[in-house]
């Protein structure tokens, strides 16, 4: 497979992603954009709106090569680049929309809480300070915002610092 073919495949595979995340928001802007108690119903379509907007933050999180001097390669670069926008343009998009619905990120770090988030893995340590704190997020939870009465929509799903057995 040649560098031009791989490009074609990224852009194919970005156009797909807008595509999906159109459609998803379609389905969105026909749901009301005040008092999301009553969008939460169509819990599929926002669930697959949260899924597209982390397949895309991971993307953006993959890193880019340095340019380089062929001319193919600077091709390469520079077609990641616009993808690059084009994935931050729907992250954006996305996330206008649910702070229209009050919908809100639940908090991915400082102390555990059961309410919000979903241990995965247990991360040992002995500083007993850190025990029962965040170490990492996996999946970013989201609720309602405090006006709508904070109800979880989705937990989040983390790593916690434990006490080392």
């Amino acid at each position: 497979m040649t560098s031009d073919d791989r490009i074609a495949d990224i852009g194919r595979g970005v156009a797909q992603l807008h595509t999906r995340l159109g459609r998803v928001l379609e389905t969105l802007q026909e749901l009301p954009t005040q008092g999301a108690q009553s969008s939460t119903g169509d819990s599929g379509a926002l669930e697959a709106l949260l899924d597209l907007m982390e397949a895309n933050e991971r993307a953006l999180e993959t890193p880019q090569p340095p340019p380089q001097r062929r001319r193919w390669l600077r091709r390469r670069a520079q077609s990641l680049s616009a993808v690059d926008r084009g994935l931050r343009i729907a992250l954006d998009v996305a996330m206008e929309k649910l702070q229209r619905m009050d919908i809100e990120p639940t908090p991915g770090s400082g102390a555990f809480d059961p309410e919000l988030h979903r241990v995965i893995e247990v991360v040992p340590t002995n500083d007993p300070q850190l025990a029962g704190q965040i170490a990492e997020t996996l999946r970013r939870g989201w609720r309602l915002r405090a006006s709508q009465g904070r109800k979880v929509l989705r937990t989040a799903q983390v790593r916690v610092y434990g006490k080392q057995a």
